[in-house]
């Protein structure tokens, strides 16, 4: 991977929130240089400096997600959507509009994020596969794995976030479509924002996990699941209720039957 690729992608604000790259290369070359006596402090210096960098990204990342969570003026609960589509029909052409770019930036946000959290994974990524390779030390194997199950990266807060303001956006501008509804924020979101998959080089793009489209990808998957979840629940309530009428009917018919079936005193 190559780190100007790896500063382009990067955003500046959030720029001492990034793992230091080039200090934890600097060590693995260390490593690599030194005797056998100091091989195994420089590489015990080296795990260090890379858990201090995981808690860095997992700190930045669980006070980012806090900030989006406790966004006030876009609401992210689907429980919120019918009392906010009674209050949004109600409003007039401009207050809609501001609205539906609202949603488009907080959107943003959250895709901002997921970019932030995928150059960490490769620079982590990058960074243990160097250290494999130039040291032939065994004391790298297991950490990709570890690191995966980093709050930064297992925490599926910015999943949920992205169902739920597409399924928002989809009822409010796109008629319940959600299909379409994604396919507007991810063009606002490519048109505003760096995609992850600039990262990385065409030889090794099938070996990382491109972040941004795995959870774009994940968020249509479960969007088709739940409308294919509210069609079998209308279907199955439509079904009892007609089970319903068709008793009803059956258990008057039989009353009246008793009604006609007693004798004339």
């Amino acid at each position: 991977m190559k780190y100007k690729l790896i500063k382009k992608a990067r955003k500046k604000e959030w720029k001492k929130h990034y793992v230091d790259f080039i200090q934890l290369k600097d060590r693995i070359t260390r490593i690599q240089s030194s005797n056998k006596q100091v091989r195994k402090e420089f590489d015990r210096k080296f795990f260090k400096e890379l858990k201090k960098n995981i808690n860095k990204v997992n700190k930045f990342c669980i006070r980012e997600e806090r900030k989006l969570l406790k966004d006030t003026t876009t609401p992210i609960k689907v429980s919120q959507v019918e009392v906010l589509v009674q209050k949004h029909n109600q409003t007039g052409r401009f207050r809609k509009e501001a609205y539906r770019i609202e949603l488009k930036e907080f959107f943003l946000d959250i895709q901002n994020l997921r970019g932030f959290i995928q150059i960490n994974f490769l620079i982590f990524k990058d960074l243990l596969g160097k250290h494999k390779n130039k040291t032939r030390l065994k004391s790298a194997y297991g950490w990709v794995k570890k690191i995966a199950k980093q709050p930064f990266y297992s925490s599926t807060n910015t999943t949920k976030m992205i169902i739920n303001t597409v399924i928002i956006y989809s009822q409010l501008y796109c008629k319940g479509n959600r299909k379409i509804a994604l396919q507007e924020l991810e063009e606002y979101a490519k048109e505003n924002n760096v995609h992850p998959m600039e990262l990385v080089d065409k030889k090794k793009k099938n070996d990382y996990i491109t972040g941004v489209q795995e959870i774009w990808q994940m968020a249509s998957n479960t969007i088709d699941q739940k409308e294919r979840e509210e069609k079998q629940n209308y279907m199955e309530q439509k079904s009892k209720e007609l089970e319903k009428k068709q008793l009803k009917k059956k258990s008057k018919k039989r009353h009246h039957k008793k009604k006609k079936r007693k004798p004339n005193h």
